[in-house]
């Protein structure tokens, strides 16, 4: 079982440099490890079903599917312009089931990266947080 985590969080890990495209901004004020901490807390706060589905969408996305994917390679081995390619056709593609992955994988995986006090501090959120921790 661990095997098959430490597998997931490579899958995370390359998904989550994707999303920002390995911006060394970005990355230089992130913690990839908290990161995915994050994610592992937001996924068992949800419905068993919902977290097998990310599961099985992780591996979909990693692997695909004929016809919901056409890949010679796993999406952690594709270069960034590729990985940014394969991203754009799930946001894009006409089929629903495919956007819906997309999308549920944006949604448990964007907010624990862009939650990082550090970068929001960086990017202009600092009194904000100012006020939130008072």
């Amino acid at each position: 079982m661990k095997a098959f985590l430490r597998h997931q969080d490579r899958i995370i890990r390359k998904l989550l440099l994707t999303f920002v495209a390995e911006d060394a901004f970005i990355l230089a004020h992130v913690d990839l490890d908290r990161v995915l901490e994050k994610i592992h807390l937001s996924l068992r706060a949800l419905p068993p079903a919902i977290r097998l589905a990310f599961h099985g969408m992780l591996l979909l996305f990693q692997y695909g599917i004929p016809p919901l994917a056409w890949k010679w390679r796993p999406f952690t081995w594709l270069p960034l312009e590729k990985r940014l390619a394969c991203i754009e056709e799930y946001e894009q593609s006409v089929l629903p089931l495919k956007r819906l992955n997309f999308k549920i994988l944006k949604v448990i995986c964007l907010p624990a990266l862009f939650s990082e006090r550090e970068l929001l501090i960086e990017i202009g959120y600092g009194r904000a947080l100012q006020w939130r921790d008072s």
